[in-house]
């Protein structure tokens, strides 16, 4: 596939939903969804998904004893929040009689805690102890719900239920049906409020072999699943709208399956990406072009943003123009939200491995050689020996790639042909890409 990616953080809020909450997903020590520790040094690890007595649904948690450095066993789930965000926790707990730990110091306690993605030192935390050795048998206990307010800086919010073992006494409990949810402030994330939105236009020479053909725009998580926005017709070389609501999006998995249910509105970042579409006919042919305009991730929430549609570019190729004094930065840029704030950035660096010999034996500046631009590198009249300085830029415009795909770099000792290097660099259709800057280090040159 060709295209084009930014990168955008999380969605604010996030989905406000737990993922697996009465744990029906998954089976033994598979949870899916869950962050879990447990014992593991016996036959199977302490905390495991059983289906012996489950509070709703077929399954639940059973767990005991301690992992390994800890003294507690038990499951965690992080959700995006967001600042002012009210939080409710809840689960369900039991323990039986015969494997109960009636009399004991151990106990099962359910934890609110907020980060700001930075720092495993929580902003702001809440937790109650909902079954302990007092607490009777038999019984599901519908515990008391806890809550917590986002404080300033929150990105996530996670949720944890553990047995907490402090002195390694005996006994087992169960835990079951939990709930996570934003109970009031901000809403929790909604597809339906935020569309992503472009003007694109597909040019096609068709006298070179070029064919007007579909393209599509979509949304990724970290997973690689996705909300696809595919066109309705080919690109014919005017501006078209394109996008919409994501919850308008055809939503597939990482292998363009179509799937529901996989898109994750909690994953930490995304890429959106523009691409010529390959899977549908007629095909681009020999080639195209896609240009895009106006792109942009917006959202009707009612009660205000303060979310970052900040997309950036990714990869892009060198200019053909070499001094970067005659490139130019420029956008039209208009912001709705009264105190926000926007960033307009050109990022421009090379990154070329060291050549593959150190050259230990050069004495000399005259005697390091590169291939001539155009030519084809190995032979004695394709060598230049105008270098200087500690640092050499060799600039490659189409020039030919040798059989091991890279330009060449060599030296000469002792009046002849030796140590010789190999720079490696991206290349297209068995050409370098056209005006690459590739920086020779050499160490012991006067």
């Amino acid at each position: 596939m060709v295209g084009l990616a930014w990168n955008i953080d999380g969605f604010p809020g996030g989905s406000g939903v737990l993922k697996n909450p009465g744990f029906e997903l998954g089976g033994w020590s598979t949870i899916y969804g869950w962050n879990w520790w447990a014992e593991t040094g016996g036959s199977y690890p302490s905390l495991l998904i059983v289906t012996t007595d489950p509070q709703a649904g077929s399954q639940h948690i059973k767990t005991w004893g301690r992992a390994t450095g800890r003294d507690s066993c038990g499951v965690s789930q992080d959700l995006r929040a967001e600042e002012g965000q009210t939080w409710e926790l809840d689960c369900w707990t039991e323990h039986i009689s015969g494997d109960d730990i009636s009399g004991t110091d151990n106990y099962v306690e359910m934890r609110i805690d907020f980060f700001d993605g930075s720092s495993d030192e929580p902003l702001a935390s809440n937790s109650a102890v909902v079954l302990d050795g007092t607490s009777p048998t038999g019984v599901w206990i519908d515990n008391t719900p806890i809550q917590l307010t986002a404080p300033a800086g929150t990105m996530t919010a996670r949720a944890t239920v553990k047995f907490v073992n402090p002195s390694g006494q005996s006994g087992a409990v169960f835990f079951d049906s939990i709930s996570f949810e934003v109970v009031s402030g901000p809403p929790a994330f909604d597809l339906a409020d935020y569309s992503l939105l472009a003007d694109i236009k597909g040019d096609a020479d068709t006298g070179a072999g070029e064919i007007y053909g579909h393209y599509l725009l979509r949304i990724e998580d970290s997973d690689g699943d996705r909300l696809v926005f595919e066109s309705q017709a080919t690109a014919d070389g005017n501006w078209t709208a394109f996008g919409g609501p994501l919850d308008q999006a055809i939503e597939k998995n990482y292998l363009d399956a179509a799937t529901n249910g996989v898109f994750d509105v909690d994953s930490e970042s995304y890429n959106v990406v523009l691409l010529f579409d390959p899977d549908r006919t007629p095909s681009w042919g020999t080639g195209g072009t896609l240009t895009v305009d106006n792109l942009r991730l917006t959202n009707n929430r009612s009660d205000g943003s303060d979310y970052s549609g900040e997309l950036i570019w990714a990869d892009l190729p060198e200019s053909s123009i070499i001094d970067p004094q005659r490139l130019m930065l420029s956008a039209d840029i208009k912001g709705n939200a009264v105190g926000g704030s926007y960033e307009l950035t050109l990022q421009g660096y090379i990154g070329i491995p060291n050549v593959d010999e150190d050259f230990a034996a050069v004495t000399s500046d005259t005697e390091v050689q590169l291939a001539e631009p155009g030519e084809t590198g190995g032979g004695s009249s394709d060598w230049n020996a105008e270098l200087d300085n500690d640092e050499v830029f060799f600039a490659a415009v189409n020039a030919t790639v040798t059989e091991t795909g890279g330009a060449w770099v060599r030296a000469l000792t002792s009046g002849g042909a030796g140590d010789d290097g190999q720079l490696h660099a991206d290349r297209s259709s068995g050409y370098l890409a056209r005006s690459h800057r590739f920086l020779v280090r050499r160490s012991g040159l006067a």
